[in-house]
């Protein structure tokens, strides 16, 4: 670093002063106090305007990374003639310094390019379960067995009665003419022989139903059950089972 130097006093107090300002500001560069030592340059350029302050300026800027400050010092040294300094070396400095002010470059964005839609795929078809048939329940084909046989065992049970009262009286009456005595005898016997044909006939009504609902298939054994009905008229009783197809 080239500092300025003061070869003999004039005896101007104000030279003497910047000739103090310039020797603190060499001792601190040496001792690398580099901002004391540009504040003490700054001060002696200040008091005395000589040129070779404004290099010892820039070079204690530059070392204190005060970089725009310190290119400010060399271009003001530049325009001053540079006195005792290489051009080539000060303009290297100074471009140096440019270089490392300039904005950094700004880097382009690469385009973004569109990404196809992707198809939304299909949702799946809800799974269907199958909800086990329900068990067949078989009590009314049992009820319809059960009563059924019991009606007809009760209706044979009576017939069975009357065929023997029956034969009773033909043996006691003569000629198919009875004793008034026995004429409430023969009146009951006609009694028991219908209701044992009406329970006989109910009694095969409801077997018949309970063998065809037992027949039947589950389904169609609710929709489709039969109906049993039976009546009495003037000729005798019958049973009667409607079923639906």
């Amino acid at each position: 670093m080239s500092v300025a130097s003061y070869a003999q006093s004039s005896g101007d107090p104000t030279d003497e002063i910047a000739r103090s300002h310039t020797e603190n500001g060499g001792r601190y560069y040496q001792l690398r106090r580099y901002a004391d030592a540009a504040r003490e340059f700054q001060a002696a350029y200040e008091l005395s305007r000589r040129p070779e302050l404004l290099f010892n300026l820039a070079r204690a800027l530059e070392n204190a990374q005060r970089d725009r400050e310190a290119l400010d010092a060399y271009e003001r040294f530049a325009a001053s003639g540079a006195p005792g300094i290489d051009p080539v070396d000060l303009r290297a400095r100074v471009e140096a310094l440019r270089a490392r002010l300039a904005p950094a470059p700004v880097r382009a964005t690469p385009p973004v390019t569109p990404r196809a839609p992707v198809a939304a795929a299909p949702a799946p078809s809800p799974l269907r379960v199958e909800r086990p048939a329900a068990p067949r329940s078989l009590a009314l084909p049992i009820t319809l067995l059960s009563a059924g046989g019991a009606l007809l065992v009760t209706g044979l049970a009576l017939g069975l009665t009357v065929s023997s009262t029956h034969s009773d009286l033909e043996a006691r009456c003569a000629g198919r003419v009875c004793d008034p005595v026995l004429q409430a005898d023969a009146d009951a016997g006609s009694t028991r022989a219908l209701a044992g044909d009406v329970l006989g006939g109910v009694g095969l009504a409801a077997i018949a139903a309970g063998v065809i609902v037992l027949l039947l298939p589950r389904a169609s054994a609710d929709a489709r059950a039969p109906r049993v009905g039976f009546g009495c008229a003037g000729g005798g009783c019958a049973g009667r089972v409607a079923v639906s197809f």
